[in-house]
This record gives structure tokens, sequence and C-alpha cells, in this order.
């Protein structure tokens, strides 16, 4: 790779797909995941190889997406999303998709390295993936459905999360109920993320209506987006009852419950630009605190 796509990356990174915090929420999702798999599977062997391993495919697999979505919805962005690096002409879709390749035959290998049920489900993955970023061959009729496309988008990171598991794990027990609970929550807990960065003041709304606020109203999107936030924490209080007996990891997921809810008020209180970025950061503090606390469960 030359020092010039290098530092043309570099660049997209830090606006597209920003490492420095993509690091530690991916972290966060593997660790997790690496407690629930200790309380019912067999140990691995070495965790902090398998840990890595799975950080960075975890990692890889995103941009993979996020390459995917670059190249759909290259005609809207051109058309409300001109700031954007493709857009400015910093990158090209064809360097991004070198990038990709490159990077998926690290992924290959570390599946392989790993075991079959994780070459398996990135495959699987993979080639959903694949046909998410054609439309499902539906093109502008299920784009309209917004809800329903973005369900359907999320399935596959339901593979992949099972490959995930495949990674930290000798053999899948796929009866264990808490391998698909922690799929949900790890599911509502980026969702807060999700919808929490799509959440915009009037004054901020662009041109494409491509947000939660612009397609539901501000009022039904705070709704929504607080229904996630108490979905999520009640998934984490029974996967914490089902694993740990702790009080006190649940107080801390209960404190940061509500610094979420404080920064949602200020967001229905407030039309400055800085209600967004609370909201944003509060969902990333939550998303981590949560994921975590039950990291913690491992060592309590």
């Amino acid at each position: 790779m030359s020092l010039n796509l290098i530092k043309k990356f570099n660049i997209y990174q830090k606006e597209r797909f920003p490492l420095n915090v993509l690091i530690f929420t991916t972290l966060a999702v593997v660790l997790s995941s690496l407690a629930i798999i200790s309380k019912s599977q067999p140990p691995i062997s070495n965790q902090i190889l398998e840990t890595v391993l799975a950080l960075v495919a975890g990692l890889i697999f995103m941009f993979h997406v996020r390459v995917l979505d670059e190249r759909k919805d290259l005609q809207f962005d051109n058309k409300h999303h001109g700031d954007r690096p493709i857009q400015r002409g910093i990158i090209s879709l064809r360097q991004l998709f070198i990038i990709n390749i490159l990077l998926l035959s690290v992924l290959f290998g570390i599946s392989v390295f790993s075991s079959f049920y994780a070459f398996f489900f990135l495959l699987i993955a993979l080639i959903y993936s694949i046909i998410a970023g054609m439309d499902f061959f539906l093109g502008e009729k299920i784009r309209r459905r917004f809800f329903l496309y973005n369900f359907l988008c999320l399935i596959q990171l339901f593979f992949f999360q099972i490959h995930l598991y495949a990674l930290m794990t000798p053999k899948i027990n796929f009866a264990d109920s808490l391998l698909y609970i922690h799929f949900i929550f790890v599911i509502c807990n980026a969702g807060i993320i999700e919808v929490g960065r799509k959440l915009k003041v009037k004054s901020n709304e662009g041109t494409g209506k491509d947000t939660y606020s612009s397609q539901m109203g501000k009022k039904n999107s705070v709704w929504f987006f607080f229904l996630l936030i108490i979905m999520t924490f009640f998934i984490f209080s029974y996967l914490l009852l089902k694993i740990s007996s702790n009080l006190w990891l649940f107080v801390g997921g209960l404190l940061f419950l509500l610094i979420m809810v404080f920064s949602l008020i200020f967001y229905v209180s407030s039309e400055s630009r800085l209600s967004e970025k609370i909201i944003i950061i509060a969902g990333i503090i939550y998303y981590l605190s949560l994921h975590l606390l039950i990291t913690l469960t491992m060592l309590i």
C-alpha cells in the first residue's frame, strides 16, 4: 500500500470510520462476548490471543460493511452529502475496495486459523453482507421501507456475532440461550449509537432526510430512542442475573442509564447542536459501560 493511499485512508477513517472510537466499542463487544462464553462453554486456551483476533476480525468486518454502504449510497451521497471524503475526491471507491480486499484476506486467515465454525459463519456473514450491499436486489422498493430495510441489514451482524463466539470457543453450544440473548443485547446497544447519531435538531437536518428525527419527527424518534435504551437495560439486567449475583454491577448500570436519560431530556428541551453531541457521547459511554460491566463478571 503506497504512502499516499495510507494518508488518504487516514483522512477517510477519521471522518467515516473513526478507529479511535471503534477500537473501544468493538473491544467492549468482544470482551462481553468472552464473558458470556466463559460461563457456559469450554474455556479457550489463550484468552489474550483470541481477544486480539476477535477485535481485529470485528474491525475488518465493520470496515467491509462500511465500504459496501459507500457503494450503495454513492448517488445519494453525491446529491445530499457532498462534504464526505469520496465526494470531495479525497479517496475513491476503487481504492477503498482495494483496501477492503486486503483486509478481508486477513479476516479469512484468522477464521481458518481458528475453527471450522468461525470460517463457516464468516462466509455466511460475508455473503449476506454482499446481498445487503446490493439492497437485496430490490433497489428503492426496499430502501423506502426505512425500518424494514434497517432490520434486514442487521441480520448480517447475527452471523458475524456467531463468528465471534466461534473465535472464542472450540465448539459452540447452539442450545445455549444466553448466546442469543447476548446477541439481542449487542444489537440493541449498537442501536443506541446508530439512532443517537441520527437524532438531529431541526436546524441541522440535511436535505436527504436520512435521520430518525426527520423520518419519525422529533417526538416519536425520542420515544423510540427511549424505549431502545430501556430495552437494552432490561436485557443487560437479565444477563447479569444469569451470570452474576453482584448487586454493584447492576447499580453501576443503573447509574449509566440515568446519565443516558438525562442526556435525552436535554436533547428534547434544546434546539442547540450541543444537545446532538451530548446524545452521541452519552450513547457511547452507555454502550461501553454496559458491555464492560458484563465483562467484569469474569473477575468478580
